[in-house]
């Protein structure tokens, strides 16, 4: 290895950290008869007023419903409507807990994708009111941001990812740091933007993975310098 290529490594040395942390996956659960509840209505509406456990293929329009049969832990959150209409669903929100108070953390939403023709999409992001809307890059659908099949992450405990002709995504939201408490908040609504009988968000659940510290980079920058200098004197001799 010549010292371009170690001053290449150098560089790249906080990038690859970062994709090489491992994602923890957290199952959206809402209903308490499913499980411990870490999904509400942002809004802090009562369950009954936005959530309906049709448990089957035919969820009520403007309520979420659990899709179950498949997938992980609690199955999925449905939002489906043949006339999507905007602001018919509620915004909800997923709370991440147990996390270290000010530590940054790469967090991610998970959704599903079906084969064939349909655009399943799901708005997401870390400010209520304020959702970037992500989708499968293939659906071609405008304006969305292209999701990541979360098949190319490593996770602690890997979830289900490919069922069928569904492939669950994932959307990056970015890097934030848990609050006082140690929580971090993810919202979701469903996507308004594809006005077709196909269109229908799957929210399954959030991910996070904690940003290694900056002497953590040092470290790891500070070998490799030490590599430079000792390839440098071996040319020199």
């Amino acid at each position: 290895m010549n010292k371009a290529h170690l001053t290449c490594l150098v560089a790249l040395a906080p990038i690859a950290a970062i994709q090489a942390q491992t994602v923890t996956y957290v199952d959206a659960i809402a209903d308490p008869l499913v499980g411990t509840t870490n999904t509400v209505a942002t809004s802090g509406d009562p369950l009954a007023t936005w959530y309906f456990d049709a448990g089957g293929t035919n969820p009520t329009d403007s309520l979420w419903n659990r899709r179950t049969g498949f997938a992980n832990s609690s199955d999925v959150l449905q939002a489906k409507t043949n006339d999507p209409t905007p602001g018919s669903f509620q915004e909800l929100t997923t709370t991440i807990t147990g996390l270290t108070p000010g530590v940054q953390y790469q967090v991610y939403t998970f959704f599903w994708d079906a084969g064939n023709t349909q655009q399943w999409t799901l708005d997401t992001g870390l400010t209520s009111g304020n959702l970037t809307l992500f989708a499968n890059g293939s659906d071609g659908v405008s304006g969305a941001t292209a999701a990541l099949d979360a098949s190319s992450l490593t996770f602690s405990s890997p979830p289900l990812i490919t069922e069928a002709d569904r492939t669950m995504f994932a959307a990056d939201l970015g890097i934030v740091a848990a609050d006082g408490s140690g929580e971090i908040n993810i919202f979701v609504n469903n996507s308004t933007s594809v006005s077709n009988n196909s269109m229908r968000s799957w929210y399954d659940g959030v991910g996070y993975a904690a940003i290694p510290e900056p002497s953590t980079y040092a470290l790891v920058g500070g070998f490799l310098a030490l590599g430079i200098a000792i390839m440098a004197r071996r040319r020199k001799a």
